[in-house]
């Protein structure tokens, strides 16, 4: 197993090859920009019985999020599944 001190970035950069640390660092500007964008986005409405958000990982919290945001305001159930493997019971 292989030890290293996490708040020792050089050591951490060294073993992140994926640049991951940049990723985490970016985040809540990936957020503003979202939000910018959403700003501007308009949707015909149309009738939904309910929501389902399927996300693992990194895509899985923009799903989080919109179940925290928006659930109080929705008229319909707005899921969340954070599986390979979704059952589904009525």
């Amino acid at each position: 197993m292989y030890k290293f001190n996490i708040d020792d970035r050089k050591t951490y950069e060294n073993i992140d090859t994926i640049n991951l640390m940049k990723v985490v660092e970016d985040f809540p500007l990936q957020c503003e920009e979202s939000l910018s964008i959403c700003k501007n986005f308009t949707l015909k409405p149309f009738d939904v019985g309910n929501i389902a958000i399927f996300g693992m990982g990194g895509s899985g919290i923009g799903g989080e999020l919109a179940q925290v945001l928006l659930n109080k305001n929705l008229n319909v159930p707005l899921l969340f599944y954070h599986n390979y493997v979704v059952t589904y019971t009525p």
